[in-house]
């Protein structure tokens, strides 16, 4: 007998359209609904492990997620343990990022290129950054004493009702204003990744020590300043369609 987590189950089926009925329906007669039911409303919460594996492969995630472990073995492995009743934003945020990878190596193969890790080039970050809502507390947010700064900045006072109300709908808005880019119809705007590619605990070597132009000025003009990992010029991390290719 293994665990499963009926929030998690409940909310797999419910992010994925389905019923329990509808999950039974597609396990086939070897599944009971009643069974499935006492599972995703938390009654049960042990089975056997060819049932969760069943259960797991019919709706899309890994078997051991459903038993309350980390997300592995899919685009991208997330090793936190996902707190009870924030399954909603979860799946909704790795629905995202699996879109968002397949547009992204869907861009680079269109350049007959292979493409780098989505992740080491700032794509990653770009995206958790538009869809965690303690970031956007921080942003929008300032205490009137700095004692509650702490508690704001870690998003300690958003209720778990809330972090997943929030996280769902923040995902749910990106993939929205994303779609011409999921769906092949236009390109993203690459250059928006850039800053969201450094690490915050390294600079590149191109903006050591760089300062703001005074007016009139311009932007200073910065070298390539690569560094595998941390930061990609436009010319290694924004791909070009072939048809803007050549036009300088």
């Amino acid at each position: 007998m293994v665990a499963i987590r009926g929030d998690l189950v409940a909310a797999v089926i419910a992010r994925r359209g389905l019923t329990v009925a509808a999950l039974a329906r597609k396990l086939g007669r070897e599944e009971r609904q009643q069974t499935l039911d006492l599972i995703a409303r938390g009654v049960t919460t042990r089975c056997r492990a060819s049932r969760r594996k069943r259960i797991a492969r019919a709706l899309g995630v890994p078997d051991a997620w459903l038993g309350g472990a980390a997300w592995t073995g899919g685009v991208f492995d997330d090793p936190r343990v996902i707190p009870a009743g924030e399954a909603r934003a979860f799946l909704a945020r790795q629905d995202l990022w699996l879109r968002c990878v397949e547009a992204w190596e869907r861009d680079w193969r269109e350049l007959g290129k292979a493409p780098p890790d989505p992740v080491e080039a700032g794509l990653f970050l770009a995206i958790v950054g538009l869809v965690d809502a303690s970031l956007w507390r921080q942003r929008l947010v300032r205490p009137d004493e700095p004692s509650a700064w702490p508690r704001l900045r870690d998003g300690r006072d958003l209720s778990v009702e809330d972090r997943d109300a929030a996280g769902t709908a923040l995902a749910t808005a990106v993939a929205a204003i994303l779609r011409p880019w999921l769906d092949g119809e236009a390109r993203l705007n690459y250059a928006w990744l850039k800053p969201r590619s450094v690490r915050p605990d390294v600079r590149p070597a191109a903006l050591q020590g760089s300062r703001r132009p005074r007016r009139g000025q311009g932007a200073p003009a910065l070298d390539c300043g690569c560094r595998p990992g941390l930061y990609l010029c436009t010319a290694h991390a924004e791909p070009q369609h072939p048809a803007s290719a050549g036009r300088a």
